[in-house]
């Protein structure tokens, strides 16, 4: 099966679900089962986690040998209408690249959803999209030889990295953390909301 450790930052806990994988390319049904544990931060189990992820997962406390009822946390919504002719995207994900006038002002200049390339493909214009994606890339490589020839190292924005953290994932491992980029901690800068609700971005690069 396939883990994976949902970590309290404060306080302590975690969480620790197990996606099944399927016994064989016939068994499709367990491939799509989460079973799991939450934990407090003394490692004592509080409640077991079940369920399918295309339905929902329900809980129960956990006390010893003794089980609660279980009691639902999470169900899917329903399906977009013609969510199959969308690749089956839930409503959050059509909602993604969503793009509006009244938006567009509180945007950041490298907003993803004001790339040239990718609206002219949502717009069904082909051939612009393909011209616009190649004039992208080069531009991202003149940028970055750029940056070589001077010497600069390219720096995030608004996120930097934080070694003096110790992610969970490197806690009680042996992998050295200067060896393992899982051990590295991305820690906000500040000033993205603030620039957001001016409509003002500073030292923002020109990348489309």
């Amino acid at each position: 099966c396939i883990r994976d450790s949902i970590n309290a930052e404060y306080g302590g806990g975690k969480c620790i679900l197990n996606f099944i994988k399927p016994s064989s390319w016939f068994s499709t049904e367990a491939s799509l089962c989460i079973q799991g544990f939450v934990y407090d931060n003394n490692g004592n189990q509080k409640y077991k986690i079940n369920g399918k992820w295309t339905e929902g997962l329900t809980a129960q406390t956990v006390n010893g040998s003794e089980e609660g009822e279980p009691f639902q946390i999470w169900k899917v919504k329903p399906a977009p209408e013609k969510s199959a002719l969308q690749f089956l995207y839930t409503h959050f994900t059509i909602q993604l690249n969503q793009l509006t006038e009244e938006m567009k002002p509180f945007l950041a200049p490298t907003d993803s959803r004001l790339r040239p390339d990718q609206r002219a493909l949502e717009n069904c214009i082909l051939d612009l999209a393909a011209k616009e994606k190649s004039r992208l890339e080069d531009k991202q490589r003149a940028a970055r030889k750029s940056r070589e020839k001077e010497g600069v190292e390219w720096e995030p924005r608004w996120f930097k990295v934080d070694h003096s953290v110790v992610s969970h994932s490197s806690k009680g491992s042996s992998k050295s953390s200067k060896n393992s980029e899982e051990d590295v901690e991305w820690v906000y800068k500040g000033g993205y909301w603030e620039a957001k609700n001016r409509s003002t971005w500073p030292d923002s690069p020109d990348i489309f």
